[in-house]
């Protein structure tokens, strides 16, 4: 399991679970998401946040994530599994809420940490993103 992530955090592998993404307004560009809005952060351990939908609506996912949000994409890990098998290496997905903080009470970490170079992190961002939906505008 990744370091970077909390002791408590679990494997989610129910197909069907919906995760959101929200996307921060310096992702856009000319009304266009770039893939960077799902490239997670080499400092932050590889680790994508999301929110779990089965904690959170993509309203409220917005909302905790403030002014910055242009909006919220969903996928679900169903997709992310068939782009991960697409791309040769494993994507496993975290339950890592805190039901105690506010930030994190919907959480879930899309781990990304297997990826053996920051291309093929950008590749696989790019698919993540093809594949989500908008949830919330």
């Amino acid at each position: 399991m990744n370091p970077a992530l909390p002791p408590s955090a679990v494997p989610l592998t129910d197909p069907d679970a919906t995760l959101y993404r929200a996307i921060a307004k310096g992702y856009v560009t000319n009304g266009v998401v770039g893939f960077e809005a799902f490239m997670p952060r080499t400092a932050e351990g590889n680790l994508l946040s999301t929110d779990q939908a089965r904690l959170s609506t993509a309203t409220q996912t917005a909302a905790r994530r403030g002014r910055q949000v242009h909006g919220v994409h969903e996928l679900s890990i169903a997709d992310i599994e068939a782009i991960a098998t697409g791309h040769g290496f494993p994507v496993p997905v975290y339950d890592d809420h805190d039901a105690t903080d506010p930030m994190l009470e919907a959480h879930a970490s899309i781990d990304m940490s297997a990826s053996p170079t920051k291309v093929r992190r950008q590749a696989l961002a790019a698919s993540l993103l093809l594949a989500s939906q908008l949830a919330h505008p």
